[in-house]
């Protein structure tokens, strides 16, 4: 994620503070420091809105998700949403590697929760990248063996061409290994 304009969400942040996707921005035609807007149903299904304050402008990578992305400081999304509860949170780590060590962590820090790792919650993203990995293969295979079949072709015409050349230099005594080290 990379900031195109304004400032992260973070302690320093207003309260009302919001930070939205580039094509969400695009769209609504706010910058930093405008505000925004917003309204939600609470869980119990009431209406909700409150006027936001746009802090930043991030872009994901993708479009579509940046078409949707709005983030906010917990306190004010749980007052949106009329709950107290929060139903999951996602942790953002810097290296994959630390991924299983911080499981560990938090399952022995708070044995009540659930922990599910980007990979569990999207069995698709496995499967579309052990599909990609089949098809890089299967091309890599046939791209080696129309390479091979067109050196071969290529050595073949030479050697054919030359089928005079070959016979008189082995009439003239110079040795099979010579004359194939000379194609």
């Amino acid at each position: 994620h990379e900031m195109t304009q304004g400032a992260q969400l973070n302690a320093a942040a207003p309260d009302d503070g919001v930070v939205l996707g580039t094509e969400l921005a695009h769209r609504l035609g706010v910058a930093p420091g405008q505000i925004v807007t917003v309204l939600t149903s609470t869980v119990s299904g009431a209406i909700n809105a409150a006027d936001l304050q746009v802090v930043g402008i991030e872009s994901t990578g993708s479009p579509e998700r940046d078409l949707h992305l709005l983030r906010a400081k917990l306190p004010m999304v749980q007052s949106l949403l009329a709950t107290d509860r929060v139903s999951s949170v996602a942790l953002l780590l810097d290296d994959e590697v630390d991924v299983q060590a911080v499981q560990r962590r938090l399952g022995a820090a708070l044995p009540q929760l659930e922990l599910r790792n980007w990979l569990e919650l999207a069995p698709y993203y496995t499967q579309v990248l052990r599909l990609y990995e089949n098809l890089f293969r299967i091309f890599g295979v046939f791209i080696l063996v129309v390479s091979l079949l067109g050196l071969t072709t290529i050595v073949l015409t030479s050697v054919l061409e030359r089928s005079r050349e070959i016979g008189v230099m082995r009439a003239l005594g110079i040795s099979a290994w010579h004359v194939r080290r000379a194609f």
